[in-house]
Parts: structure tokens; sequence; C-alpha cells
């Protein structure tokens, strides 16, 4: 007796294909970069503000209790210090939102999402590289992001080495789609970090005489 292997009858949506997804140019991810450079220097300015204003009476009173004078040097050089620190909490910027949401404020604005290859979510790890190798992609005015990419992936340095790509919101498979509270997470998390930015400044340049 011989065995036939049972078929079973194709669906239409067995038969669909998973179109390929088409990565974005850099025009319209160049202006989402401009926006995120203007939410990086206003988040810096309200928390900077805000923050040395509370701290400023925090410091004036504990002075007071311990019967000292509180100095703050403004003079004192640290432009190493700082740069290096302003670099990092940009990458933190753009990996908080990316890792969390999926987009940047930016990209948010602009109807985009950063996606792995596959069209799936991208890691902590992937945002991260894509941050470092953004220092790269944006020296001499963005000419390497710009000879780099082609199509249909329009992928920058930063984004063959984490294996992602930018693409359109509505290419974006539903399952992939995150809720607001993630956003608002990032959010949070990068609020945080600048508060913490500031708090390093204020122990650097404080003493108590």
């Amino acid at each position: 007796m011989t065995l036939h292997p049972i078929s079973i009858p194709e669906t239409e949506e067995s038969l669909a294909v998973q179109p390929e997804l088409e990565g974005k140019n850099f025009g319209p991810r160049f202006f989402a970069y401009l926006i995120d450079g203007v939410c990086l220097w206003l988040v810096s300015l309200a928390v900077g503000y805000s923050f040395r204003y509370v701290m400023g009476f925090v410091v004036v009173f504990l002075a007071n209790l311990l019967g000292k004078s509180y100095y703050y040097d403004t003079q004192l050089e640290m432009a190493v210090w700082d740069t290096l620190i302003d670099v990092a909490v940009a990458i933190s910027y753009f990996a908080l939102f990316e890792s969390l949401y999926g987009a940047s404020p930016g990209k948010v604005l602009l109807r985009m999402r950063v996606v792995t290859t596959q069209g799936e979510n991208v890691s902590v790890r992937q945002a991260l590289v894509r941050g470092v190798f953004r220092l790269f992609d944006g020296l001499f005015f963005a000419i390497p992001a710009i000879t780099r990419m082609r199509e249909p992936l329009y992928q920058r340095y930063g984004d063959a080495q984490a294996d992602t790509m930018v693409i359109d919101r509505s290419s974006l498979a539903d399952e992939n789609h995150r809720p607001l509270s993630y956003f608002l997470a990032a959010l949070f998390l990068y609020w945080l970090i600048v508060n913490l930015q500031h708090l390093f400044d204020l122990l650097l340049r404080s003493s108590f005489l």
C-alpha cells in the first residue's frame, strides 16, 4: 500500500508575498535630524534653567546650614569633558527613542520609523550603533551618509553596521507599532539623563568655602 502526501489547498493568505521594504532617502531624514537638533537644544535649555533654579536654592540652603560660602566656578575649563558629555547625551537621545518607540521626535513628526532590514523593531544595541556611527555619517556636511545611500534601502554607514533602515510609517507591520507609552518612557529617561548631566556639571564646578 502506497501512502501519498496530503495536499493542502493554497489560500490567498498563503500566496501573499511580503512586499520589500523601501528606505527613506537623505532629504526627509535630514529634515528629521534638524527637528531633532531643535528638540535637543530646547530640552537642554529648559532642563538647564529649571535644574539650576531649583538646585540653586538647595545648594544655598546647604551652604547656610553648614555655615559656609558657596562658589560656582564659571571659568573652569572643561571643554573636552563638556564635548564628550554632550556627544554621549545626544547618542542617548536617539538610542532611547529609536529602541523604545522606533523613532526620534523628528522622525515621528515626519512619519518615519527605524526598523531592521527584516522590518522588525530595532534593539538597544542596534540603536546605539546607529547613534555612534551618526558622528561619522555627519562629517563634512553629511557627505559620508549621502555617498553611502543606495536604493532601495538607503542605508547610511550606521544603518549598514546595525542592519537597520528608515522607512515610512505606513510600511511598518501592525505588530511592530508601539503605543504612545513607549515614547513617553523614552522622553522621561532622556529628561533624567539631561538632569544627571547638569548635576555632574554642578558638582564639578561647585565648592563650599
